[in-house]
């Protein structure tokens, strides 16, 4: 069978960039419809992610709550908050029936057949957490018959999750720390993303967990508050005294570490610091141990992302580069933002998974769609105190596009917005059956020649040519009729005799006889410029550069900075009286290669590189 359309553009676009869950699965009960026997505070508290309010029933014994999961779900721990006034005993069933409400008494649901998964008797905790249950059902039922106190019973969150094939090997676990910590070894494997062990402020520094016997160990998550570890190993052992580095870490500056794939066993896993990122002690809010990797592929990695809002230069393309030190983040002080990602087809998806900065989201929903008009909520987070975030569905969700949105930042700092260092999507993109195996664009002239090539196709009717100036925008120039089906390969042209007077991007939509579509890669062509040349020193530079050139502008235009994906950085006017000069500051950008443009008049007079060094 011959690679298909789809897979070239994975392929194309690997080429064009650079390759690079909570402790807890996803609580299904989160914002879901509920009954209770009786309310003195809505039963709907227990369920809405805030451990601030509550579900309160009546002062008497046998009083039951009702979560509506939508669907047939699969249940495999069940967590009770309870306030002081815990129950004493109970149990938690699970319902057969598979239908809505008949009503707003949940009649059919309230009398219908119960499965009962966990009988508790003589509770003395205010945290009950029931794990391996394995089951399934739609509705479950928390059925109090003697509470622990005079009070009702009393329930600050009642989460639901599914099965994780891959916990958290350390949540809970025993740790061991080295000398005087500021804050207990515990609260790294709490499974609570606000508390955090602190250790002394020097840096030969270490903390252990135990997981109680010989495991398998894959990947390692390593959650800081900003008081990181700069230099530092991570080491397994099998005895708690020998032992064995698995990875080792220089210079670090980031608050999320992730790292995946080692092969190693050993019952005991240590971060060993060496050197301290400040001037306090080391100090990380979660220390994670799984058994496994997830080297699904990233269907995100280099497509389109979108967002609604940006911070300086820390534009949405970050957040789907496969780097963890580069990142999206959006306007600071602002509780709406969101970010989508363009798959470039529709997909199939089994899993999203979000790597945030420390300026993480609290509350939003991920969401699916095929047009960016109509979202479909998949998964709602409230509350959240993670910066990685993982969702799998067990039925896969399909979209075109993928969509973080929020409503409630995780932190309250003035200067924080949102910023993801990573936001990924393991699926597939169902594939078109035609096989493109070349795309460019070159200047020819005044104009721009595109031209494309195909080894076979199947029911192509053809392809539309897009252009845009900035590379998210694009509109239709031309359709280009397909060969249909056909086994042999052909080759396309296309000449835009009035190109943009900048930067031009230009990308196919090819489309089926069946009426789907898919994109190719992006290309970005730049005008043809004079022969004449600008002048900048010092190049490279750390900071500013002074450029010149030989005359002065005729007319008025303008200068503008891109980097080397061709997206345009900063941009200023120039007049004509100006001097043939201006000052360059590079200092607010990465590192890296630029292209400095002088237009006037519409067309482009000089372009020249210039490197922002270290």
């Amino acid at each position: 069978m011959q690679p298909t359309f789809r897979l070239f553009l994975q392929w194309f676009l690997l080429l064009l960039l650079p390759a690079a869950s909570p402790v807890l699965a996803q609580n299904l009960a989160v914002g879901k419809a509920a009954l209770a026997s009786s309310a003195v505070q809505a039963a709907s508290r227990a369920f809405d992610g805030d451990m601030s309010t509550r579900w309160e029933s009546a002062s008497s014994d046998a009083q039951y709550l009702i979560v509506d999961l939508g669907s047939v779900q699969s249940i495999d721990r069940i967590r009770l908050s309870w306030e002081t006034a815990f129950g004493k005993n109970f149990t938690l069933d699970i319902s057969t029936v598979t239908a809505a409400p008949t009503d707003a008494n949940w009649t059919n649901v309230v009398n219908g057949t119960w499965t009962t998964a966990v009988t508790t008797v003589n509770n003395t905790s205010t945290t009950n957490d029931y794990p391996n249950l394995g089951k399934t059902g739609r509705y479950v039922r928390m059925n109090g018959t003697v509470r622990a106190t005079g009070y009702g019973y009393s329930l600050y969150e009642f989460a639901i999750y599914p099965y994780d094939p891959n916990p958290n090997l350390a949540a809970g676990k025993t740790p061991t720390t080295s000398a005087n910590p500021k804050q207990a070894a515990a609260n790294a494997f709490d499974g609570n993303g606000k508390t955090r062990w602190e250790s002394d402020y020097t840096d030969q520094q270490y903390i252990t967990v135990d997981l109680g016997s010989v495991q398998q160990i894959d990947r390692i998550r390593l959650t800081w508050e900003s008081a990181l570890g700069k230099d530092f190993t991570l080491d397994v052992s099998d005895d708690g005294t020998t032992w064995t580095t698995a990875v080792t870490v220089t210079g670090n500056t980031s608050t999320s570490n992730e790292y995946a794939n080692l092969g190693k066993t050993g019952r005991y896993v240590r971060m060993n610091g060496i050197a301290r990122g400040t001037v306090y002690g080391y100090s990380l809010y979660e220390f994670e141990v799984f058994a496994a990797s997830n080297n699904a592929s990233n269907i995100a990695n280099a497509k389109s992302a979108v967002a609604s809002t940006t911070q300086g230069t820390l534009n949405a393309n970050y957040a789907i580069d496969n780097d963890r030190l580069t990142r999206w983040a959006s306007t600071a002080g602002r509780d709406d933002a969101s970010i989508y990602i363009d798959l470039l087809g529709n997909a199939t998806i089994s899993r999203v998974y979000l790597v945030w900065e420390k300026a993480y989201g609290g509350d939003f929903t991920i969401e699916v769609s095929d047009d960016t008009k109509t979202w479909t909520t998949v998964a709602t987070t409230v509350g959240n105190s993670f910066h990685f975030n993982e969702y799998r569905f067990e039925t896969p969700v399909t979209g075109r596009y993928v969509r973080m949105n929020g409503t409630k930042r995780g932190t309250t700092i003035a200067d924080n917005g949102y910023s993801l260092y990573e936001f990924q999507v393991n699926g597939t993109i169902q594939p078109l059956p035609v096989t493109l195996v070349s795309f460019s664009a070159a200047p020819q002239g005044t104009a721009v020649a595109l031209s494309w090539a195909t080894a076979s196709e199947q029911h192509n009717a053809g392809f539309e040519v897009q252009r845009s100036a900035d590379g998210v925008a694009f509109a239709p120039l031309t359709t280009v009729a397909g060969m249909g089906t056909t086994q042999a390969a052909h080759t396309y042209r296309y000449l835009d005799a009035a190109p943009l007077p900048t930067t031009g991007y230009y990308r196919l939509k090819q489309l089926d006889t069946d009426g789907t579509f898919a994109y190719s890669p992006v290309v970005a062509v730049q005008p043809a410029a004079s022969a004449a040349a600008l002048s900048i020193y010092p190049n490279p530079t750390a900071d500013r550069t002074t450029v010149t050139w030989e005359a002065p502008l005729t007319s008025a235009g303008r200068w503008y900075l891109t980097n080397s994906t061709g997206q345009v950085v900063h941009t200023e006017l120039l007049t004509s009286e100006m001097a043939a000069a201006l000052t360059l500051d590079l200092q607010p950008y990465p590192v890296g290669s630029y292209i400095l443009t002088v237009e006037s008049a519409g067309k482009v007079l000089r372009r020249a590189r210039v490197q922002k060094s270290y």
